[in-house]
């Protein structure tokens, strides 16, 4: 048994099993504990830079329905919801690139097909730090749950 369970990107559990993967986590969580769900939300420059290799608008917002619904079940009381923004710092566009692709290998093949054209979204998107260096930003949700037992 775990004093804390963090559930990282909810969204790529199927659909289908979201609530069951969080029932799951209520069980196996000691009776004082908590579960913390850490869900990016379907906004800011690095999704929507990523929007042309993949189109996670679907899958982010089930993964927020399935938070919402274990609440009004009973399995969760939600102590706490956090909404803060990821910035991400990238050399450049291949940067990017390789890391979109360290996620998901099958997205390997779409970068390859498209580019040239992820590259313009990344350039349009990214703003610049102080040192110059292209930033993305990622809109996260967390929620912090507590069992209902």
């Amino acid at each position: 048994m775990a004093g804390v369970v963090f559930l990282n990107a909810l969204h790529h559990v199927p659909e289908a099993a979201m609530e069951r993967a969080l029932r799951e986590a209520a069980r196996v969580v000691v009776d004082d504990g908590a579960v913390v769900v850490i869900e990016p939300l379907a906004a800011g420059s690095f999704f929507a830079a990523l929007l042309i290799v993949e189109d996670e608008t679907a899958i982010r917002a089930a993964a927020q329905r399935a938070v919402a619904a274990s609440v009004e079940a009973g399995t969760f009381a939600l102590v706490r919801t956090v909404d803060y923004a990821r910035r991400e710092r990238f050399e450049n566009a291949d940067r990017f690139l390789r890391r979109i692709v360290a996620v998901d290998q099958a997205r390997a093949t779409i970068v390859a097909r498209r580019r040239g054209e992820i590259e313009a979204a990344f350039s349009r998107m990214a703003e610049r730090d102080a040192d110059g260096v292209p930033v993305l930003d990622q809109p996260i949700r967390a929620h912090v749950l507590r069992p209902l037992r």
